[in-house]
């Protein structure tokens, strides 16, 4: 058992030392939320210059905001970070999966929800082609 120990870090030395011409960097926004991953691999030669950069995580400034929760009479969004909104639709749903509200939407409207009985739901926004997900409160 020792031996295959050591063939494992044995085997695991040579990738440890491939890793050390790489530099990963984060950035974060102002709500600590990871919104970007940079993998920069640097040439063997000189390591002021870089030979590759790969961004493998990007979601610059996109937020959306659901607001009141928990809501009463209307349900209200705010939008920021998307250049274009080509499409904006909704739906509620119960917590069992049955279609209670759906509609399109103009940033800025308000979601009329003073029918509906008290409970949770979950609450959709379909923003081109990306799709969000709230719980919501009816009180």
């Amino acid at each position: 058992m020792k031996n295959l120990h050591f063939l494992i870090i044995l085997f695991c030395i040579p990738f440890v030392s491939i890793s050390q011409n790489e530099i990963v960097e984060f950035k974060y926004s102002e709500n600590g939320v990871r919104i970007e991953r940079k993998v920069i691999i640097l040439d063997g030669n000189d390591s002021n210059k870089t030979k590759e950069e790969l961004i493998l995580f990007s979601d610059h400034e996109k937020n959306i905001k659901v607001f009141p929760n928990p809501v009463t009479n209307y349900l209200k969004f705010e939008i920021n970070g998307y250049d274009i909104i080509q499409s904006l639709e909704y739906q509620i749903l119960t917590l069992e999966g049955s279609l209670v509200k759906s509609g399109t939407l103009n940033s800025g409207d308000e979601i009329q929800l003073e029918q509906l009985s008290t409970g949770v739901y979950f609450f959709t926004l379909f923003i081109n082609s990306e799709r969000k997900a709230w719980k919501i409160i009816k009180k």
